[in-house]
């Protein structure tokens, strides 16, 4: 894999020419655009997996959120300030009910948590809090190779440059003297 330098540096050559009469935001959004883009493909998204805060079985819910699709879809088919306005007023009342659920959800799992660290339940205590924000997914990140030009991204790999850099930096002759050392109090 190129490290990433090297493909953004790709990237703006094959940018097209800004012209003069470009606006400079014009050109900062194709600036921010490619950056992005490119850290998007190298170091791709987090993974992070939350616990639900919604039953996707709720009958309720799914009726409702039906409704305001079915709603938006008239809405774009026909855009008349009837169908906008019924669009928007479902569109609030879902997002209102939602919101209420997630605070609901909220509570229960506070309280719950509240429970075990009363009871000093330690485990379940860090469990329940794994379960709001997610599992901490350890990865090895991405290192560059010695000469800069490949980043490396197999975990045999970096392992591999990490004992190399160590053994460089930490197996290096000493330049100090023995008489400077027998100087020392």
């Amino acid at each position: 894999m190129k490290a990433p330098s090297n493909q953004i540096t790709k990237k703006l050559e094959n940018l097209h020419v800004p012209d003069n009469n470009g606006t400079m935001e014009t050109r900062w959004c194709q600036l921010r655009n490619i950056i992005q883009s490119t850290a998007h493909e190298v170091l791709g998204c987090a993974r992070r997996q939350h616990q639900d805060w919604f039953d996707k079985k709720d009958a309720d819910l799914s009726n409702l959120l039906a409704e305001k699709n079915g709603l938006h879809k008239a809405y774009m088919d026909l855009q008349t300030d009837a169908t906008k306005a019924a669009f928007f007023r479902c569109h609030r009342f879902v997002q209102q009910r939602l919101w209420e659920m997630q605070d609901a959800w909220m509570i229960r799992k506070t309280e719950e948590i509240q429970r075990y660290a009363g009871r000093k339940e330690m485990k379940n205590f860090f469990k329940s809090i794994k379960a709001i924000y997610g599992q901490c997914i350890k990865e090895t990140a991405p290192l560059l190779s010695s000469d800069g030009t490949t980043l490396l991204t197999e975990k045999s790999q970096i392992l591999k440059r990490l004992t190399e850099h160590f053994r460089s930096v930490l197996n290096c002759s000493s330049a100090i003297s023995d008489a400077a050392i027998d100087r020392l109090p």
